[in-house]
């Protein structure tokens, strides 16, 4: 019986070997798949954190871009801008310096030809000579700054009647009374 108890535990001993060995290899293959499973696992998560990380830190580099190129944009528009203003300021400066020098112009055209009418008008309507110089001599400042209006007489041409700052001489040509000798 010996020999017997001795194959049985033999037979016992091989078969609870080969139940080991098969629950040691479920127990191998469940705890591979379920590592692989873990592992895959772990990789998607790492892969997605990495891409959120990754979508976070560019989504912040284009934010931070876009601010700062919005930034420079603005400075270089206000800048601009406050060319332009400047610019425009200046010309419009110019623009109104011109139209005032040319309104001057065309006043004094005006004063200028009205006087001239007047002065038309005023010895047209004259009865004396006299009359007449003496419209002469007042709208010739019109005209001319500083006149004079020499008369002949006896010593040579004397002052008449003069117009503005001018110095002119009470005789001029001591020796001449010809008129036609000076202007």
């Amino acid at each position: 019986m010996e020999l017997h108890t001795e194959d049985a535990t033999s037979d016992l001993s091989a078969e609870l070997g080969r139940i080991f060995e098969n629950v040691r290899r479920q127990l191998e293959d469940e705890f591979r798949r379920r590592l692989e499973a873990a592992v895959r696992d772990a990789e998607s998560n790492a892969i997605g954190a990495a891409g959120n990380a990754r979508e976070e830190a560019v989504n912040g580099a284009r934010a931070a871009v876009t601010a700062e190129l919005q930034a420079q944009f603005d400075e270089t528009l206000e800048r601009t801008k406050t060319e332009l203003q400047a610019e425009f300021e200046r010309r419009m400066r110019d623009a109104q310096d011109q139209s005032d020098e040319e309104k001057t112009r065309l006043r004094e055209q005006i004063e200028l030809w009205r006087s001239y009418s007047e002065a038309q008008r005023l010895m047209s309507e004259s009865s004396s000579q006299g009359e007449i110089l003496s419209y002469f001599v007042q709208h010739a400042e019109t005209f001319a700054p500083n006149l004079a209006v020499y008369v002949a007489k006896a010593d040579g041409l004397a002052v008449w009647k003069t117009r503005g700052e001018g110095p002119f001489p009470e005789f001029i040509s001591g020796a001449t009374s010809d008129p036609d000798a000076y202007f």
